[in-house]
This record gives C-alpha cells, sequence and structure tokens, in this order.
C-alpha cells in the first residue's frame, strides 16, 4: 500500500486487486470508490553504543487503510490505522471538495515540514531523520484542516491552513479526567512549484516517476500552539507550570520550516530546516509558589527562560538528503541531519547537541510494492566520545 488517497482506475460495478494499489471497488455506475490498503515492514535493527549492542526484531509499521468516496458529491473518508502502535489510529477524518478548497475534518498528518508529513510507508529510511524524531512525534492532529491549488502557466501554489486542539493524537483521550489542556494550535504552509507540479510522485522523497523536466518545491510554513504541555506540542499533560496563583499556566510554542525539494531524472534533493521557540514565559512557575510578606519563599519554583528547554524542545534542526534511483528500481539515499539545543548551557535541556549521518540501499520490486532496504546510521552526541551505530535491514510489502 502506498497510502496516498487514490486507488487505480477498475471499470464500472467493477472490483480489482493488485499490490500496491489494494482491493479496489467501483460502484453506482462509478459513483462510489471503496479501497483497502496495508502495509508491512518486518526488520532487523543491530544498534551498537558503547560497546553494548542490543538487537530488536519488529515491524515497526502495519498499517491497514480503508478509502472512501462519493464522486458526484465530492465527498471522502479516509482512515488508517497501525497496529504496531499502542494508540493504532492514526487518520480518522473525512473531506468536501469545492470548486477552489478542500476542507476536512478530523484526526490528519499536522502541518509540518515535508518528511514529518510523509505516511509511515513512504520513507526512504527505515525511521524519520533525527530532526524529525527531535521536533515531531505522531505528527497527528484532531481539527479543521483548508488546503486549495491554483496555477499560472508553470507556476504552481498549494496553500494550506488548520486550526486544531494542539493536543496531538486522540487528543481528547478515553477518560473523562483525561481532557484537552491549554488552547487551540494555528498553522499555515504554502508550497510553490516554479516549474510544474510533480508528475504525481509528490507523497515520496525518491523520484518514482523520473521526472523528465527539473521540478521544485519551495515551502515556507509555521505553528502557533497556544499554551502547550507536551515537548512538541503533540501530546497533553506531560508537565505543569503555574501561575502566582497557583493555577495551570502553559507556555505558548512556536514552530517555522522551511523545506526545498527537487527531483529530475532519477535524481532527488531535500533541504528541511526547523526552528522551535517558547513564549508567554513571564510570570511562570516549576511548582505552585508560596508567598510570605509579599516575597516568594520557594525561590527554586520560578520559571527562568532558559528552562523552559527542560519541558519543550526548543531550538533548531537541519535534515538534508540526496537520492539516485536507476529505472530497474534500485536507489541509493544518502542523509544528514543535526539540531541543536536554543540553550546549550543548560546541561538539562530536552536537546542535546547531536548529528546523523546515514547511507540507505533499497530494491524496488512488483512495481514498487515490494521494497528491500538496508541501511547504516551514525549518530554523534556533542557530550560522548563514541558515536552510536545503527543497521538495519527491512522487508516493506505493500498490499
Amino acid at each position: 500500500m502506498s497510502v496516498s488517497l487514490c486507488v487505480s482506475q477498475v471499470p464500472k460495478y467493477g472490483s480489482d486487486f493488485n499490490f500496491g494499489t489494494g482491493i479496489n471497488f467501483q460502484l453506482n455506475d462509478g459513483k462510489y470508490q471503496f479501497n483497502f490498503g496495508g502495509s508491512i515492514q518486518p526488520q532487523i535493527e543491530i544498534s551498537s553504543f558503547n560497546n553494548v549492542e542490543e538487537y530488536f526484531y519488529n515491524s515497526p509499521n502495519s498499517l491497514f487503510s480503508l478509502y472512501a468516496r462519493d464522486n458526484d458529491q465530492r465527498i471522502t473518508l479516509f482512515m488508517l490505522n497501525d497496529f504496531s502502535k499502542s494508540n493504532p489510529l492514526l487518520d480518522a477524518w473525512g473531506a468536501i471538495e469545492f470548486n477552489f478548497f478542500n476542507i476536512a475534518f478530523g484526526q490528519k498528518h499536522a502541518i509540518s515540514n515535508f518528511e514529518s508529513m510523509l505516511f509511515e510507508n513512504n520513507l526512504t529510511f527505515n525511521s524519520r531523520s533525527l530532526m524529525n524524531q527531535t521536533f515531531n512525534s505522531d505528527r497527528r492532529e484532531f481539527g479543521i484542516f483548508i488546503s486549495s491549488n491554483f496555477g499560472y502557466g508553470n507556476l504552481f501554489f498549494e496553500p494550506n491552513i488548520a486550526l486544531t486542539s494542539g493536543d496531538g493524537i486522540n487528543s481528547f483521550g478515553a477518560l473523562a479526567s483525561d481532557y484537552d489542556l491549554g488552547g487551540l494550535k494555528y498553522a499555515f504552509k504554502l508550497n510553490f512549484y516554479p516549474f510544474g507540479g510533480f508528475s504525481g510522485n509528490k507523497i515520496h522523497f525518491s523520484d518514482l516517476s523520473f521526472e523528465k523536466d527539473l521540478k521544485i518545491m519551495i515551502s515556507f510554513g509555521g505553528s502557533y500552539n497556544d499554551g502547550a504541555s507536551n515537548a512538541v506540542g503533540e501530546g497533553h499533560g506531560d508537565f505543569n507550570l503555574y501561575d502566582e496563583n497557583g493555577d495551570p499556566k502553559y507556555p505558548d510554542y512556536r514552530k517555522l520550516h522551511f523545506d526545498l525539494l527537487s527531483k529530475y531524472q532519477g535524481f532527488s534533493f531535500l533541504a528541511e530546516y526547523i526552528i522551535a521557540t517558547a513564549t508567554d514565559l513571564d510570570g511562570s512557575y516549576k511548582s505552585i509558589p508560596l508567598f510570605l510578606d509579599n516575597q516568594l519563599a520557594n525561590n527554586d519554583a520560578q520559571l527562568f527562560a532558559s528552562e523552559i528547554s527542560q519541558f519543550l524542545s526548543v531550538g533548531s534542526g537541519l535534515n538534508t538528503q540526496l537520492g539516485y534511483m536507476t529505472k530497474s528500481g534500485l536507489s541509493i539515499d544518502l542523509s544528514y541531519s543535526m539540531v541543536e539545543p536554543e540553550f546549550e548551557k543548560n546541561i538539562s535541556s530536552i536537546i542535546s547537541k547531536s548529528s546523523s549521518s546515514r547511507i540507505g540501499f533499497s530494491k524496488y520490486l512488483v512495481k514498487n510494492a515490494l521494497r528491500v532496504h538496508t541501511g547504516i546510521e551514525s549518530v554523534s552526541f556533542e557530550n560522548q566520545e563514541n558515536d552510536e551505530l545503527r543497521f538495519n535491514l527491512m522487508l516493506q510489502l505493500n498490499l
């Protein structure tokens, strides 16, 4: 399964099945379309750090998707589950298309940088980059998502905006006591294609369509989470801060991200930069403050600006990736990713200065429905003498 919200053409009142496109149905003279898809990724991973080796045998993603569409009313429903996770529901949303824009409501991909918005089975490596693991979590949010696209000649634009709960996946919880904290999250993103859009392969990094002409996507976006209680603003209740009256007071969490993606005749290049900061910190306390004669009695309760790095992932990150794919389906990919904390002198910061270098080899078979991947990653930490080495071998089968 290559989760792309599109299904193969099938006869009216018909059905078909192909690896990579799933099980497809078309009913009522083509009015309704249904698709069932899935993907599994069994892998072996070996990690070596400070002369200690660890072995992992698992499937990092075990996906099942359901897609339904009413072509007359232009209504789409989509659900995606990952049974490798303790909370399997990733996407559950409905969308309606108008003449100039689309509106989706439910839980879906948060608006963010390019790699973080890729579906789990469309990643180039067996996991997301160091930068994305630092500044993103489950990458899903509940809310309203509005998107559009338009062009002038070869110029093509894709604006996106979203209003979400700001509390991440399954944000409303299973219990009445597990409720949202803080305010809403506001996000936007604009994709710009100066030489026209990609030929149907923008949901991958690799140039699966072998672009005949140079294609480039330039993106700029950001988000503002009004009251975050999770390190990357994709959860809630992971920490508490207080105001002078002892009431909860959550900091605002902001992200800006810039992307550049280009593809040409099998070559592909990606550069991503992200910066995350916090605001509304004045008058914040790590524990309920105690005042005696208008003086703060427990001085250790006060939150200093640099200490917010102990609660939120604040800092910057860079991710670059270069790849080449042959027409026979063999690809080689190189990646370099690094992160830096905003407050380097705070040794308790949840982000430490680190970098990652990766090389991966993949072989795509059965029209990209089957992929064999192997890769090596070296992760360097500023405060560690030795690097962590990781080797993985993965088989990916898309239904």
